[in-house]
């Protein structure tokens, strides 16, 4: 006969005694970037065309 192991799945403990940054921190940083840059490309763009146009 086999045992049942049962997990408690409830446990969100965070475990990183490594010193880097959680990958969730590293991902905001460069989705923040990233929006930051598509902002200054769309200013940079519109000025660009009313200057054209």
């Amino acid at each position: 006969m086999s045992k049942e192991v049962k997990q408690d799945l409830s446990d969100n403990v965070i475990c990183n005694d490594s010193g880097n940054l959680p990958f969730a921190k590293i991902l905001e940083v460069h989705l923040s970037r990233r929006n930051i840059l598509k902002g200054g490309l769309g200013a940079a763009s519109t000025a660009f065309f009313q200057q054209v146009l």
